[in-house]
């Protein structure tokens, strides 16, 4: 019997939601480097970005199954403390010493440029609207706030606003929070600066503490602010009350969010995960080393899953369904511990991309391809697969640009993600 389109595209809908619910769990990744990671940028389930001491730069290109360093060169040896993953080639990252500079790569991290300096200062945060538009905010020099903006993909930058400080207020790294056209940045006198024009102008909002380290917003409503506790807002930052039921002690700079979940760090080696807006908070994972949790974030795909934490003693975890999940043979070959489907890569694509899944045991497997009017497309595995981790190719040079599903079977076990096809 034929499924109705639309009824096959709401169930797959729920599988995708299902899949980040269910499957999804924390393991740690494999980092190439053991000093401090200050910062990570995730743009979707398979590329992220991440910095830290020393000019070091880290990318992955595969959920986290391999971490490359790609730093150093014109980034020199200053600390890199911020950056921003725009896709897998592109990327802006900020330096500070005697003076802040913002750098930007084209491709991978191979090379990178000075787009941007600034003596005395610290750029503390850079986030782009989309591949043209962004803005960066940086500590005050002068008396003035360094509010930036850019049109041209991070190349140049230019003068954003005219915002006074207050006192000898500073900001922190990471500690900005973008839903275009609204930013929020945080600062060290229990104040978030708010706007709703992309920087044009500002509003003061009040928190109950003086440091504001992380912002995150679920929705346009409701946010959370780490900093020596936390802080909750459910009226857009109008009015933030202190959430004091998160356990142990110490800053918070590490925190996101999806839906009414929430995942915290302080700077221990533990995170902590709300499944009702903060009303309660289970011990969700404990680091395998001692490291300190300096930064999170999670994958700006609203449809992927991914969230990345990273330690000032290089460890890198992961929570979501691609990466590694188990543990290796002699010959290198992973033993999946779970069912699992991969994010595509490349994605976008065109013609072609690889699709990776783990299967724990033995059985009859099958990943088949849908248009997004639930018509099948294409069959890329059917039959037995031996249990383990296994790599199918998905040539598309027949079909038309946009959105396609793939779903992989295998027993009772039904995982499903979209790619996109760019030609």
């Amino acid at each position: 019997m034929k499924m109705h389109p639309i009824t096959f595209i709401s169930i797959l809908l729920l599988l995708i939601i299902s899949s980040f619910q269910v499957q999804a769990q924390w393991h740690e990744q494999t980092s190439p480097i053991a000093t401090t990671l200050y910062t990570v940028s995730v743009v979707d389930d398979s590329v992220a970005w991440a910095g830290g001491t020393g000019g070091k730069v880290l990318r992955t290109v595969d959920g986290g199954i391999t971490w490359t360093q790609v730093g150093a060169g014109a980034l020199g040896t200053d600390d890199v403390y911020n950056i921003f993953g725009i896709d897998s080639s592109n990327a802006l990252c900020t330096t500070s010493s005697t003076t802040t500079y913002i750098y930007k790569t084209t491709d991978g991290g191979a090379t990178w440029t000075q787009v941007f300096s600034q003596v005395g200062g610290f750029m503390d945060a850079i986030w782009m609207f989309d591949s043209d538009n962004g803005f960066a905010y940086g500590d005050p020099v002068g008396g003035t706030w360094e509010l930036y903006k850019t049109s041209d993909g991070g190349n140049t930058w230019t003068p954003a606003a005219s915002l006074p400080q207050d006192g000898t207020e500073a900001g922190w790294n990471n500690a900005m929070y973008v839903s275009d056209p609204y930013i929020y940045f945080g600062t060290n006198n229990s104040r978030i600066y708010y706007s709703t024009d992309r920087g044009a102008t500002w509003t003061i909002q009040t928190i109950t503490y003086p440091n504001s380290y992380s912002i995150w917003f679920n929705d346009s409503n409701r946010g959370m602010m780490g900093g020596s506790q936390l802080n909750q807002t459910t009226d857009g930052g109008m009015t933030w009350t202190a959430l004091n039921n998160l356990p142990s002690t110490g800053s918070i700079n590490s925190l996101t969010g999806k839906d009414n979940m929430w995942w915290v760090a302080r700077q221990a080696n533990v995170i902590y995960n709300s499944t009702d807006n903060g009303a309660t908070w289970d011990s969700q994972y404990v680091s395998p080393t001692a490291g300190l949790y300096f930064a999170m974030a999670r994958s700006r795909d609203p449809q992927d899953s991914l969230i990345i934490a990273v330690r000032n003693d290089g460890g890198i975890s992961a929570y979501g369904p691609s990466g590694p999940t188990g543990v290796k043979q002699d010959n290198n070959t992973p033993i999946p511990l779970t069912f699992n489907l991969a994010q595509n890569y490349p994605n976008p694509f065109n013609p072609s991309t690889r699709i990776e899944f783990n299967v724990p045991e033995t059985g009859n497997v099958k990943l088949t391809v849908y248009n997004v009017l639930g018509q099948e497309v294409a069959v890329l595995v059917n039959g037995m697969v031996t249990a383990g981790l296994h790599t199918a190719t998905f040539n598309a040079s027949s079909l038309p640009s946009g959105t396609y599903i793939y779903k992989l079977q295998s027993n009772n076990s039904v995982m499903v993600k979209k790619m996109m096809l760019m030609k």
